[in-house]
């Protein structure tokens, strides 16, 4: 049987416990407790030294006896020590490894966060958020509103609330003080630390790159919520900070989804977290118009290079891909390729992805080129390795789209490369060679279309594109030669039988392009 030394060693050692524990873990874990917990232990350790020193306290007469008196039970009034003791221990160890926050102490933990993030104890809060918060957070974005087919519309009008009302919010508040671990205090938390920590400038530049796997766990769950449900520019926020510092998981994952033409296979997606939380349901980068953090990205990089002049390594001569992926622009390029493949395998419609950007970029090169002209003697510099894998890709997305038969990018697809053209032929900078392998490029993706029910209408777009590339005027002129001699030299034979009779696609590009430019048909 425990003797009262033992009681008073046990509390001891308790309280040594308590006391060596670090501050900042000790911080946290006081949030737990409410003023009632604390004047429960006060109350148990006067009980616990009432009944070890009752013997001496009934001799001088210093008890209470309606809380101890012969025959009350457990034959010794220490005995009733032990069990407070215990019954201490057991909730003591629970609230520090069961319980949860109070509802009332919402703010003192939203402080308490705050000042890890000013302490740069990123890490540490982390943990906290991933033990405390995470699967709540993952929980209540999942979580579906059932909304009106035909809402009316919002109109704010101030009438008092209701007796029910009120009742109704008496009795939540008071069900989520009274029980920490209720759902309904615990969402309140979840929202209140995915808005007010999570999403806050200072949580997001530190913890993006020091545990960037942190937030797919959570953003990946996005795809089930409702508008309304999460911050939208968290998204952007996150990988603004990723690409920032070029950092390693995401070029690693964009790198790995290089292997894969027409949709990454589900191994990807299980091995590639960041990535995967929105390509699996594009709806995430539709809301959250990822592409702009990309896109804002490799445009004002390359505004930064043509700073540099001469000496940026857009003027470096290109031997390898290794050479690209110094630039943040082709974590863009390489995201945009993914997302755009994506969407057409699955047949994501209503957004058109911004595809301007491609051309945006292709634009800003050139005018690096046009303030300082690239050496003559270099075959191929870095520039012009990324206007060829931009255009090589709009091919690809184009073919793929009309094999797909995805009607819903047909457009932005054609005057996107419509527009690369038009950049491309008013430029002198750009090598006539370069302009003659692109239209070569688009002659051969016009004849390798997949037949099917757009097929026609596709070609009929590309037809235009071809004889006015983005509405050309006349200071496009010279663009037309070029289309003569890409046509001179396009290989035809493949598109003929046996060299004599066209095939029919061939026949109708002669007729709707070939001859409205003036350009003879019966060449070999």
């Amino acid at each position: 049987m425990m003797t009262i030394n033992d009681i008073i060693v046990l509390l001891t050692l308790i309280i040594a416990l308590i006391a060596i524990i670090n501050e900042k873990n000790r911080a946290h874990l006081l949030l737990k407790f409410t003023k009632l917990d604390r004047w429960l232990f006060c109350l148990a350790l006067v009980l616990i030294n009432y009944f070890v020193f009752y013997p001496d306290f009934e001799q001088k007469d210093w008890v209470i006896h309606s809380l101890y008196f012969n025959g009350f039970g457990l034959h010794q009034p220490r005995h009733w020590a032990y069990i407070i003791t215990l019954i201490s221990l057991i909730y003591l160890f629970y609230k520090i490894y069961g319980s949860f926050y109070a509802k009332f102490q919402i703010e003192k933990v939203n402080a308490f966060y705050n000042k890890q993030i000013e302490n740069l104890e990123l890490s540490f809060l982390i943990d906290l958020i991933e033990r405390y918060h995470k699967n709540d957070i993952i929980r209540w974005v999942s979580k579906k509103q059932v909304k009106e087919d035909n809402p009316e519309p919002d109109i704010e009008i101030d009438e008092p609330e209701t007796w029910q009302v009120k009742v109704a919010n008496w009795w939540t508040g008071f069900i989520a003080g009274l029980f920490p671990l209720s759902w309904n205090n615990r969402s309140t938390y979840a929202r209140s630390v995915l808005y007010a920590i999570i999403n806050t400038p200072g949580f997001v530049c530190h913890a993006a790159n020091l545990r960037p796997y942190f937030f797919p766990d959570i953003y990946r769950h996005f795809t089930a919520a409702q508008d309304d449900q999460y911050p939208k520019e968290l998204i952007n926020s996150f990988f603004n900070e990723l690409l920032r510092d070029k950092n390693y998981w995401l070029k690693k994952e964009l790198k790995a989804s290089e292997s894969f033409d027409t949709g990454q296979p589900v191994r990807f997606h299980e091995e590639n977290k960041i990535l995967s939380g929105l390509l699996e349901d594009l709806t995430v980068s539709a809301k959250s118009k990822i592409w702009q953090s990309f896109g804002d990205t490799a445009v004002h990089e390359l505004q930064e290079e043509i700073q540099k002049g001469l000496d940026s390594p857009l003027y470096q001569e290109y031997f390898s891909d290794n050479q690209l992926w110094e630039f943040k622009t082709q974590f863009f390029f390489q995201f945009y390729k993914i997302l755009i493949i994506e969407a057409i395998n699955k047949l994501h419609d209503g957004e058109h992805f911004w595809l301007f950007y491609y051309d945006r970029i292709i634009e800003k090169i050139i005018k690096a080129w046009e303030k300082n002209p690239p050496v003559e003697d270099i075959r191929k510099t870095v520039g012009h390795k990324f206007i060829e894998n931009i255009f090589d890709t709009l091919q690809q997305w184009l073919e793929f789209a009309n094999e797909r038969e995805h009607t819903g990018l047909y457009y932005d697809i054609i005057r996107c490369i419509g527009r690369v053209l038009q950049v491309v032929n008013d430029s002198n900078e750009y090598p006539e060679k370069d302009k003659i392998r692109m239209l070569d490029l688009l002659f051969i993706t016009y004849c390798n279309l997949k037949d099917n029910g757009q097929t026609d209408t596709l070609r009929t777009k590309l037809e235009e594109i071809i004889k006015k590339p983005n509405n050309l005027v006349e200071a496009g002129f010279p663009y037309y030669g070029i289309v003569a001699t890409a046509w001179d030299q396009f290989d035809k034979v493949p598109h003929r039988v046996q060299n004599f009779t066209d095939y029919a696609y061939f026949g109708r590009f002669k007729r709707n392009v070939i001859q409205p430019l003036g350009l003879p048909t019966n060449t070999h």
